[in-house]
């Protein structure tokens, strides 16, 4: 759908867990490079106009929406993708949880440099201000120290 209106794209998979249907398609399209477990993804993440996520299940922390958000990409993600992200759909990335939308919004911050710089700088403020090391031991302790709290009480 993508390349309907992008026919110039290309698509860096980067990651592990590849389906056999993708690497079917993967063999088929030259557009399309699936480049597995790599060392270092950075590379990646600063090389591409747009970074996807397109989860529709799993669980654990969101690394690599995190990486591509603190270098200050502009991101299409699912909800589950960003889930448990603090952010605003539109502001800091977009949201898209089925492929008609997701292929238009990414095909949307192709096509728009302000929207893409837009969506890149707030994300980068958002994890800035949100997920850095004093934030996050400040939450922390404040878990530990209801803990010890409820400890103390017993």
């Amino acid at each position: 759908m993508i390349r309907q209106k992008l026919p110039d794209i290309r698509l860096d998979i980067v990651g592990g867990g590849v389906t056999e249907k993708l690497r079917s398609l993967a063999s088929a399209d030259k557009s399309i490079r699936l480049l597995g477990y790599v060392d270092d993804p950075l590379p990646y993440i600063q090389k591409a106009s747009v970074f996807i996520v397109p989860l529709r299940s799993g669980s654990g922390t969101r690394l690599k929406i995190l990486g591509a958000i603190s270098a200050g990409k502009a991101i299409v993600t699912t909800s589950i993708g960003c889930e448990g992200i603090v952010g605003d759909n539109g502001k800091h990335f977009i949201v898209a949880d089925n492929p008609y939308e997701c292929s238009d919004s990414v095909v949307k911050v192709i096509n728009n440099p302000i929207m893409r710089e837009a969506l890149g700088s707030n994300a980068r403020a958002l994890v800035t201000s949100n997920y850095n090391w004093k934030t996050i031991t400040d939450g922390l302790n404040k878990i530990y120290a209801r803990f010890f709290a409820i400890c103390a009480n017993n």
